[in-house]
C-alpha cells in the first residue's frame, strides 16, 4: 500500500510540460499537470489500439536474399513458390549456356558397313549387268555409299543447325521455376528436332522430286535399260514390275537378289530392295540382314574379292528407337539419330557471381591500349603487365604519401565555441601570443555594456511634490492675506512649478515608448532557441535572437518560393489501372495511345497461340491433270511406248507426273513451314497496340514465307545447274539420243548425240533451257505435225520443260478434246477444264515457273486474333502519365507536409550556421569591462 501511495504521489506530482522558466504559479502547475495526465493516457490508448490492430491483421513482408545460389533458391521456391521472386541481372541468356543437346547416330553410321573398306571391298567384285535386272553384286557399292552419305548428311545438318540453335537468346525477366524450365528446354528441344528434319528431308524430297521429273537414267539400267528394236536404232523403255512403272513413280521396288554369271537367283538377302534409283531403294529397304551374321557371312560367301575384311554384324541387343525391320526411310525420317539427350545447366540465376566478374575485370584491365586497338596478343600482355606494374606502383606510393602525412607534426587549431569571460581569460593565461576571439558583432552600442543610473533631488520625491501637498495649500485660508508674496498664497504655485521641473526632469531621462517601439522591442528581443536553462549572457542572447531573425526570414522565403514553384510548374500525374480488360486497354489506348504502358505478365508468345493460317493451292493441285489415275491412264493406254521418237505423247505423262510432284513438295513444305513459324516466339514486355501488333505478325509471316519460297528455288536452282554440269543422260532420251557408227575399218560404235532444237537453234549440250512447243504428230511418224499443242513445252529435261510452259491448254475444253481425239485412248476419260472464271492471281497464260515462284499458292488466308495474345500477355496492370498544374489542395498538403522538417532542419542548422560565420564579420577585438558610473 505504501508503494502504490508512493507511486501515485509521484504520478500526480509528474509534468511532461514545465515552463520555461518554471513557473510557481499553482494554476499554471495544475495545467500543466493536467495535460500531462491527458497525454499520457491518449498516449497509452493510442499504443494499446496500434498493438492490437498490427496484432491481429495479415500483412505481406518482403525479405530479400541477395546473390542466393542455386540451393538457396530451390529452398525458397520450395517454400514460396506462388510469390518468390527473383529478378534476372541478365533478362537475354544464349542456348549454349544452359543447353547441350546431345545425339547418337544409328550404330550403322558408327560400323564397317559406311567405311571406305567396306565400299571398296564391294567395289572389287563389282559387275556391270548387261541384263535388266541388277543384282546385289552390281548395286551393293552404290546402296552402301547412299548409306554413308545419310549418315554424313545427318551428322553435319545437325552439326551446322546446333550452332545456329545454340546462338539464339532465351528472354526471362526473372527466374522461372525448375520445371517449367525443364519443360520449356525440353520445348526448345523438340523445336530444334523438328526444325532441322523438316529442312532435311525438304531437301531430300525436292531432290527426289526433281530426279524422277527429269526422268535421268542409272548407269545400272535399275529404272531405265536400254532395248534394240532393230539393228539400227538402240532406244530405252521404263521398268515396269506388277503394274508400277519407274516412269510414274520412283517407288517402284523388288527384291534384291544375288544372281551368278547365268543371271540365276543364288540367294534373295532379307530386307534389300531395287528400286528405280539406287536411293529410292536403300530408303525402302530395311538392314535386317546386318544385324544377322549368319546372313552376312552369306552374303560374303558370294563376294569374290581380292581384299580380306572382318565384319561384324550389328548389335540387335542394343538399346534404340528402331528395331530390325525399320527401312531406311524410317531412320532417315529421325536425321539418323538414335537417341537424343539434353543437358540441362542451371545458369539462370539471380545474378552472376561478383567475384569472376572483377577477377575477369582485372585480367584483361589495360590502362594502356595502343592506337589503334592491337589484336596482337604479345602486344596486349605488355599493355597489361604495364597496367599492373602502374597500379602496384601507384598503391606503393600512396602508401608511402599516408605514413608520412601521418607521423610529421602539424599545426592544430582549436575551436572554442561561444568562451564564457573566465574560459577567455583562462585560454588568455596559456596562448597570449596565438590567442585569437573574433567578435561576433564589431560595432556595439553603449547602452549594452554601459549603464548610468541618475538620482533625483530629494525634493522629487518628497511630499512637497505631491498632489496631497497642493490640495492641502489650496485649501488653506487666504483671506487675511494681503501682501501676494505670502507663502500662504503664492506657496501653492511655487510647489506646482517645483512639482513640473520634477516630472519634466523624469520624462527626459525616460521618454515614453509607444507602440510600435514596444513591437520593436518585441521583435528585436524574440528569441525562438532559448537555451535551457535560460542563459543571461548577452554574446549567448544576441546569437540567439540573430538565429532567431535568420531562421524566420529563411522560412518565410523558402515558403515563398515553394508555394510559387509548386503554383507555376507542370507535373507529371499517373494514373494506374489494374488487371484492364482487353476493352478497357482498347478505351484506353484510344485516348492516351502515346502515353499507355501495360508491362506483359509473360513476354514470349509462341505464334500458334494468335495466328492460324490457311492457304488455297492453284486449282491445278486439286484437278483431274495431277490425279494419279488420270496419269496411269494416258501411261498405260499408250503403253508400251517405244520413247526415242519426239511426239507429245511420249513426255506427256512424264508433264504431268511433274506437275503433280511440284503440287506435292509445295503443299509439304508449306505444311512443314507452317509448323516451324507456329513455334517461334513473339516477344514483347509491354502490350503491343493492336494496329502495330497485326502489322508486325504479318511482316513476320511475310518474311518467313519469303525466306522459305527463298530456300526452295534455291535448292532448285541448285540441283538444275548440278544437273546441266553433270550431263545427265536422261531415261526418255530428251537431252541425248543414241547414234550408231558403221565401220569397215573399226568396230562399230554406238554415240551419245545431243538433241537439237532446230527452231530455238539451241542445243541441250549447251543448255538445259532449250525448248520447243509441243507437237502431236501424225500416226505414220513422218514428221508431219498434227496439232501443236499450245503452252506446252518440250525440252531437255521434263523439269527445264515443265517451268516453262502455261496452262493455257488446261482451261479450254476444245484443246483437252483434240487431247483427247489424238490420244488414242481405248476408253474416253471425263476430263474437266480448268475454271478461268474463278478469281486469280495468276492468269492462263502465267508458267509453271511463276507459279512454283509463289509456291502454288493461290491465296493466303491469315487470321491473327489480337484477344488471344492480350490473354496471353496477361498485363497487370496499365498506367498512362499526364501534365497538369498543382492544385490548390495539393500545395497545402505538400507546404503542410514539408514545413515541420523544413522547420526541424532550419532549427538543426541556422544556429550552427551563425556561430560558424558571425566571427567573419566582426574585428577581432577585447571588450573591456567597464564599471557600472553610480550617480
Amino acid at each position: 500500500m505504501i508503494c502504490l501511495h508512493c507511486t501515485l504521489n509521484l504520478f500526480s506530482a509528474v509534468s511532461l510540460f514545465p515552463s520555461i522558466p518554471p513557473s510557481t504559479n499553482e494554476s499554471d502547475l495544475r495545467n500543466q499537470r493536467i495535460s500531462t495526465r491527458l497525454f499520457i493516457i491518449a498516449l497509452v490508448f493510442s499504443t494499446t489500439i496500434l498493438i492490437g490492430y498490427n496484432f491481429f491483421i495479415e500483412v505481406t513482408k518482403v525479405s530479400n536474399v541477395n546473390s542466393p545460389d542455386l540451393t538457396q533458391y530451390l529452398d525458397l521456391y520450395s517454400k514460396y513458390p506462388q510469390t518468390l521472386t527473383c529478378p534476372c541481372t541478365d533478362i537475354t541468356i544464349k542456348y549454349e549456356e544452359f543447353l547441350e543437346i546431345e545425339y547418337t547416330l544409328h550404330q550403322l553410321c558408327s560400323s564397317t558397313f559406311v567405311t571406305n573398306d567396306w565400299i571398296a571391298y564391294l567395289a572389287q567384285n563389282h559387275v556391270l549387268t548387261t541384263d535388266y535386272v541388277a543384282g546385289f553384286l552390281e548395286l551393293g557399292t552404290y546402296m552402301f555409299q547412299a548409306l554413308k552419305t545419310f549418315c554424313e548428311s545427318s551428322n553435319k545438318t545437325i552439326s551446322d543447325s546446333l550452332s545456329q540453335f545454340y546462338f539464339n537468346e532465351y528472354t526471362s525477366l526473372t527466374v522461372i521455376s525448375k520445371q517449367l524450365f525443364e519443360s520449356q528446354s525440353q520445348i526448345l528441344m523438340d523445336q530444334f528436332k523438328s526444325s532441322t528434319k523438316n529442312t532435311f528431308l525438304s531437301l531430300l524430297q525436292t531432290l527426289r522430286d526433281t530426279t524422277q521429273a527429269n526422268t535421268p537414267m542409272s548407269a545400272v539400267q535399275s529404272a531405265y535399260v536400254f532395248v534394240l528394236p532393230d539393228i539400227d536404232d538402240i532406244v530405252t523403255q521404263g521398268e515396269a514390275e506388277y503394274q508400277c512403272s519407274c516412269d510414274l513413280t520412283p517407288q517402284c521396288t523388288q527384291p534384291l537378289q544375288m544372281y551368278d554369271y547365268n543371271f540365276a537367283i543364288q540367294f534373295s538377302i532379307p530386307g534389300l530392295r531395287l528400286g528405280c534409283f539406287v536411293i529410292e531403294g536403300v530408303l525402302q529397304s530395311t538392314l535386317e540382314c546386318f544385324y544377322n551374321q549368319t546372313c552376312l557371312n552369306k552374303v560374303q560367301s558370294y563376294i569374290i574379292s581380292p581384299i580380306s575384311i572382318n565384319v561384324i554384324a550389328l548389335n540387335s541387343s542394343l538399346s534404340s528407337q528402331f528395331n530390325q525391320t525399320s527401312t531406311v526411310q524410317e531412320v532417315v525420317n529421325e536425321l539418323m539419330v538414335d537417341k537424343w539427350n539434353l543437358s540441362k545447366n542451371n545458369v539462370i540465376e539471380p545474378t552472376i557471381r561478383k567475384w569472376q566478374k572483377i577477377r575477369n575485370f582485372l585480367q584483361k584491365l589495360n590502362l594502356f591500349p595502343s592506337i589503334p586497338p592491337s589484336t596482337n596478343e604479345y602486344d596486349l600482355r605488355n599493355q597489361r603487365i604495364s597496367t599492373r606494374l602502374f597500379i602496384i606502383a601507384l598503391v606503393f606510393s600512396t602508401t608511402i604519401l599516408i605514413g608520412y602525412n601521418f607521423f610529421i607534426d602539424v599545426t592544430k587549431v582549436n575551436n572554442i565555441n561561444s568562451p564564457n569571460l573566465t574560459q577567455y581569460l583562462d585560454l588568455y593565461s596559456q596562448y597570449p601570443q596565438t590567442l585569437t576571439c573574433p567578435c561576433t558583432d564589431i560595432t556595439i552600442k553603449y547602452e549594452e555594456f554601459l549603464e548610468i543610473d541618475y538620482t533625483f533631488h530629494q525634493l522629487c520625491s518628497s511630499t512637497f511634490v505631491t498632489d496631497d501637498w497642493l490640495e492641502y495649500l489650496e485649501e488653506a485660508d487666504t483671506d487675511d492675506v494681503s501682501y501676494i508674496a505670502d507663502i500662504r498664497f503664492s506657496g501653492i504655485y511655487l510647489f506646482q512649478i517645483l512639482k513640473t521641473f520634477c516630472e519634466s526632469k523624469n520624462n527626459a531621462a525616460e521618454p515614453t515608448i509607444g507602440k510600435w517601439q514596444k513591437i520593436k522591442n518585441f521583435l528585436r528581443k524574440f528569441n525562438l532557441f532559448p537555451s535551457i536553462p535560460p542563459s543571461t549572457n548577452e554574446s549567448d542572447l544576441r546569437n540567439q535572437q540573430l538565429s532567431t531573425r535568420l531562421f524566420l526570414t529563411s522560412l518565410i522565403l523558402i515558403m515563398a518560393i515553394l508555394i510559387t514553384y509548386n503554383a507555376s510548374i507542370n507535373v507529371t500525374k499517373t494514373v494506374t489501372i489494374d488487371k484492364p480488360t482487353l476493352t478497357q486497354y482498347l478505351d484506353l489506348y484510344s485516348t492516351h495511345s502515346e502515353i499507355l504502358t501495360c508491362p506483359c505478365t509473360t513476354i514470349s508468345i509462341g505464334y500458334d497461340k494468335f495466328v492460324h493460317i490457311q492457304y488455297t493451292l492453284h486449282q491445278v493441285c486439286n484437278s483431274t491433270f495431277v490425279n494419279n489415275s488420270y496419269i496411269e491412264n494416258i501411261f498405260w493406254q499408250n503403253s508400251p511406248i517405244t520413247i526415242g521418237f519426239p511426239d507429245f505423247f511420249t513426255t506427256y505423262p512424264y508433264i504431268l507426273n511433274a506437275l503433280a510432284l511440284f503440287c506435292q513438295l509445295t503443299d509439304n513444305i508449306v505444311s512443314d513451314s507452317l509448323i516451324e513459324f507456329y513455334s517461334n516466339q513473339y516477344l514483347s514486355a509491354t502490350v503491343t497496340p493492336k494496329q502495330l501488333f497485326e502489322l508486325q505478325a504479318q511482316a513476320s509471316f511475310q518474311q518467313f514465307i519469303i525466306s522459305k519460297i527463298n530456300d526452295l528455288l534455291f535448292i532448285m536452282q541448285f540441283i538444275r545447274d548440278t544437273t546441266q554440269a553433270n550431263n545427265f543422260f536422261s531415261g526418255i532420251l530428251t537431252n541425248y539420243d543414241f547414234e550408231l557408227v558403221l565401220s569397215s575399218y573399226y568396230r562399230d560404235m554406238t554415240l551419245l548425240q545431243p538433241i537439237p532444237f532446230e527452231l530455238s537453234n539451241c542445243s541441250c549440250m549447251l543448255s538445259a533451257l532449250c525448248t520447243e512447243q509441243a507437237v502431236i504428230y501424225d500416226n505414220d511418224y513422218n514428221n508431219n505435225s498434227s496439232f501443236i499443242v499450245p503452252g506446252l513445252y518440250v525440252g531437255c529435261y521434263i523439269v527445264e520443260a515443265l517451268l516453262q510452259s502455261t496452262l493455257e491448254c488446261f482451261y479450254n475444253q476444245t484443246c483437252l478434246n483434240i487431247l483427247q481425239s489424238y490420244g488414242g485412248f481405248s476408253s474416253f476419260m471425263d476430263v474437266i477444264p480448268l475454271n478461268s472464271s474463278l478469281s486469280s492471281r495468276y492468269n492462263e497464260t502465267s508458267t509453271i515457273e511463276e507459279l512454283v515462284n509463289e509456291l502454288m499458292i493461290e491465296n493466303w488466308n491469315l487470321s491473327i486474333i489480337y484477344e488471344n495474345y492480350y490473354n496471353g500477355c496477361q498485363p497487370t496492370q496499365c498506367s498512362y502519365s499526364y501534365t497538369a498544374k498543382n492544385n490548390a489542395i495539393y500545395i497545402a498538403t505538400m507546404i503542410f507536409g514539408l514545413i515541420g522538417g523544413l522547420m526541424t532542419i532550419l532549427k538543426c542548422f541556422i544556429p550552427r550556421l551563425v556561430r560558424l560565420i558571425k566571427p567573419c564579420f566582426w574585428k577581432r577585438r577585447i571588450v573591456p569591462e567597464m564599471p557600472v558610473v553610480q550617480a
